[in-house]
């Protein structure tokens, strides 16, 4: 049996450990990601409803998002057109 201090046992755990580590960290972001894309969604409805000066306190933001409607603007003329999907 071979001692502890061996540089093969070394190897071993290390690879071991990163290993499980590895697992670990893949099935975290895995199971996050519903999660990110989520917030990243939030963020983004948050960001518009501020650019928009329409961002409340109070009120929740998908409250808020639900009154937007988007909508194309031709920019030779400044009208709306509804010539582009916009979804």
């Amino acid at each position: 049996m071979a001692s502890n201090d061996s540089t093969s046992k070394t190897i071993i755990v290390a690879l071991a450990l990163c290993i499980v580590c590895s697992v670990i960290v893949s099935t975290a972001a895995v199971m996050l990601r519903p999660a990110q894309q989520a917030n990243k969604d939030l963020d983004r409805k948050t960001n518009i409803l501020a650019a928009a000066g329409m961002l409340q306190e109070g009120v929740s933001v998908e409250e808020q998002f639900s009154s937007i409607s988007t909508r194309a603007v031709d920019m030779a003329t400044g009208k709306f057109t509804d010539a582009v999907d916009v979804a």
